[in-house]
């Protein structure tokens, strides 16, 4: 290493550079969340638009109404 002068001191080794043996291994510094459950969850107009389909329509909406 280089030359230090008077009140500084070498830096530390890096981790695996000290005397081997001596350090415990670390624990993982991320741990995977818990599994959610899977929700459906659907807006409250989405559930109107499903509930204004009909097989007797033959298109998904009104636009025909909307342009008078």
């Amino acid at each position: 290493m280089g030359a230090y002068g008077p009140g500084q001191q070498a830096p530390p080794p890096y981790p695996g550079q000290g005397q081997p043996g001596q350090q415990q291994p670390t624990p993982p510094i991320f741990v995977a969340p818990p599994p959610k459950p899977q929700r459906l969850l659907h807006s409250e107009a989405y559930l109107k638009y499903i509930e204004g389909l009909s097989a007797e329509s033959s298109t998904i909406s009104k636009w025909d109404q909307s342009l008078k």
